[in-house]
């Protein structure tokens, strides 16, 4: 399945990556590590981590991070 990483700042896109993750079937978790970001500026960045696995139930997280 892909997986894909957005962050958004200040109404801005300032992160993507997407890569292939692997679940065993029956698990019902997948872990995987993207890419480290640096933001350049203060405000809030809101997170999307997304897996396109081909099922009908929306695979989503997001989280936010303050940047002061």
């Amino acid at each position: 399945a892909i997986a894909t990483v957005v962050g958004v700042q200040n109404g801005m896109e300032v992160y993507r990556q997407r890569l292939n993750v692997f679940d065993d079937i029956g698990r019902g978790t997948t872990t995987f590590d993207f890419g480290s970001y640096t933001p350049t500026v203060s405000g809030d960045i809101t997170w999307t981590a997304t897996i396109a696995d081909g099922d009908s139930d929306l695979d989503e997280a997001t989280a936010t991070t303050t940047v002061r």
